[in-house]
């Protein structure tokens, strides 16, 4: 978590200038999350050998192309031998340690197909002074990241080891930030997603921010305005009142993610 925030304080430095403030796309809370992503196509995939918690598995790693939402990574794990009615999906966003380490935040694979999602390079590559000048980048690739996340759920209730119903979601630290603006732009949408678990994040993200940041006081409170700014589009508090679905809520005094 303190990893993201840095990364959102120090992209947040250009925000005035950038106008991140208004929403590029439209207006509401979903206006800058709506642009309408083309269908997943696959355009690159490598199989690659389970974890060693998860040696029965085959991991395969995918590069989708999801239109205006950019591209899509991520990670797939399936059982070597899939049943023949196929299996139900979970769809896991974690702090920035994603991709198949996320698989790991999964203990047991077994009767699931689960997808770790990799967020934007464009998070992984934001480091130092230098991210100052990548602030719109990093704020298009927040807000890329729900419209990735319906093309993938949409393409693997496809896949012949689906079970055909909608996937569910597994939303930790940033990813359980995410969740909320992910359901909200399904619905707008008319996308459908399972149960999900949102863990170990909140709603108001300036507090999160404030309490996080390893700052000096005396600027901490600007800091914390300016990071908001960047992730201003997936403020949980903003799509919670607009979404409906059945959700597992778990919380923590600790966030290592």
């Amino acid at each position: 978590m303190n990893r993201v925030i840095a990364v959102a304080c120090a992209a947040s430095l250009l925000l005035f200038s950038y106008g991140c403030s208004t929403t590029r796309y439209g207006s509401g809370p979903v206006g800058s999350l709506m642009r309408n992503p083309a269908h997943g196509a696959v355009v690159h995939q490598h199989v690659a050998p389970g974890s060693d918690k998860h040696q029965d598995r085959i991991f395969t790693d995918y590069c989708m192309n999801a239109g205006c939402a950019g591209c899509a990574r991520f990670s797939v794990s399936l059982p070597k031998t899939v049943p023949a009615g196929g299996l139900p999906i979970v769809i896991v966003l974690s702090g920035l340690d994603a991709g198949q380490h996320s698989l790991d935040l999964v203990p047991d694979h077994s009767g699931y197909a689960v997808i770790a999602y990799e967020y934007p390079e464009a998070l992984h590559e934001a480091e130092g002074v230098g991210t100052v000048f990548q602030a719109g980048n990093i704020k298009d690739a927040v807000d890329s990241i729900p419209g990735q996340v319906l093309v993938i759920s949409d393409w693997a209730r496809t896949q012949p080891w689906s079970d055909g119903k909608p996937a569910s979601l597994i939303g930790v630290s940033l990813g359980g930030m995410l969740l909320p603006a992910t359901f909200h732009l399904a619905q707008m949408q008319c996308h459908e997603l399972g149960p999900s678990v949102i863990g170990y994040s909140g709603a108001g993200l300036y507090p999160i921010i404030y309490r996080h940041l390893e700052t000096p006081a005396v600027v901490r409170g600007v800091a914390a305005l300016f990071a908001t700014s960047v992730l201003n589009n997936i403020e949980p508090s903003m799509h919670l009142p607009c979404i409906e679905g059945d959700f597992l809520i778990v919380e923590s005094n600790c966030d290592e993610q």
